[in-house]
């Protein structure tokens, strides 16, 4: 390409669009300084399913706003390479007027999470 004197390179046109960028925006994560450990209720901020991606059995599927007891001290880590997340707790949903046969308990992962204030 070849710079005009304006600064311009000629065949190229502009496309841009100000203020607007391709790169996502990372929001800070909920759980930053939270001690899983430690918990006993949380409310999940994300929906979560992990059938087709989680590789072991045992994981909760669980819907924006599904409230969590914590079984305190089960935080553990995941295993590197296999799940999708760093850390896990386990925890139940609490009981449902109609039992379809759906797990109420399972491994979630931290990052879905949100501590409930009692």
């Amino acid at each position: 390409l070849e710079e005009q004197s304006d600064g311009t390179y000629e065949g190229v046109t502009s496309s841009e669009v100000i203020g607007v960028s391709s790169i996502p925006e990372v929001a800070p994560t909920t759980n930053v300084a939270v001690d899983w450990t430690s918990i006993s209720m949380a409310v999940v901020i994300k929906d979560y399913d992990p059938h087709g991606y989680e590789p072991e059995s045992g994981y909760l599927t669980v819907a924006v706003g599904d409230k969590i007891k914590l079984q305190t001290g089960s935080l553990a880590p995941g295993t590197e390479g296999k799940e999708r997340y760093r850390e896990y707790v386990y925890g139940e949903l609490p009981p449902s007027g109609s039992e379809n046969g759906d797990q109420r308990q399972g491994w979630l992962p931290t990052a879905i999470l949100q501590p409930e204030r009692l």
